[in-house]
C-alpha cells in the first residue's frame, strides 16, 4: 500500500503565532515544518527520557517526530504545554497518528516487510542481548492506597 500522510497545512493564525514572543531573527527562515521528509538518522540513538526503552529489547520499534509547537520553543516549558491544546499542536498529533497507522496497515498488508522488520530486530538482539540493571528478583515496593484498599 505505502500510503502518506501528506503535509501539515497551517493557517495564517498559526504562522502568525510561530514567532509571537520569539526574536525573529532566531525564527528567521525557519517556518513551523509541515513537510515529510525520508529518516536521516537511521541507527542513531535520540538520548532522551522516553517510556519505550526497555520495550525496545523485546520488539522492533520505530520513533517520529511531528512538528507540535512553534519554532525554536524551548521544550518541557508552559509554552509547550500551551500549545498542545491549540491547532498547531491538534494538527502535529493528528499527523503523527496517521502516520502511524499507515505504518500499521503497510505492516498488516505486506507480511514480507513486517516480516523483514522482525528478522532485523532478531539479528540485532542476538548481537547484543538484553541485561536488565535490575538484580534478579527485585520486586517494585507496593504502598497502600487508602481509597483502593490494600493491592
Amino acid at each position: 500500500m505505502n500510503a502518506t500522510a501528506g503535509a501539515v497545512k497551517s493557517s495564517s493564525a498559526e504562522s502568525n503565532a510561530r514567532t509571537h514572543g520569539i526574536d525573529p531573527e532566531i525564527v528567521a527562515g525557519r517556518p513551523l515544518v509541515g513537510e515529510n521528509f525520508p529518516a536521516l538518522d537511521e541507527g542513531f540513538v535520540m538520548t532522551g527520557s522516553t517510556d519505550v526503552g526497555d520495550m525496545s529489547w523485546k520488539t522492533p520499534l520505530s520513533m517520529l517526530t511531528t512538528s507540535c509547537w512553534v519554532t525554536a520553543a524551548s521544550a518541557h516549558t508552559w509554552g509547550i504545554v500551551a500549545t498542545g491544546a491549540t491547532s498547531i499542536g491538534h494538527k502535529g498529533m493528528m499527523h503523527a497518528a496517521k502516520i502511524m497507522a499507515l505504518a500499521a496497515i503497510d505492516l498488516y498488508t505486506d507480511p514480507e516487510q513486517l516480516q523483514k522488520a522482525q528478522d532485523e530486530f532478531e539479528k540485532a538482539v542476538a548481537a547484543h542481548p538484553y541485561q536488565s540493571p535490575l538484580p534478579v528478583g527485585l520486586e517494585p515496593p507496593r504502598y497502600h492506597n487508602p481509597v483502593r484498599g490494600v493491592d
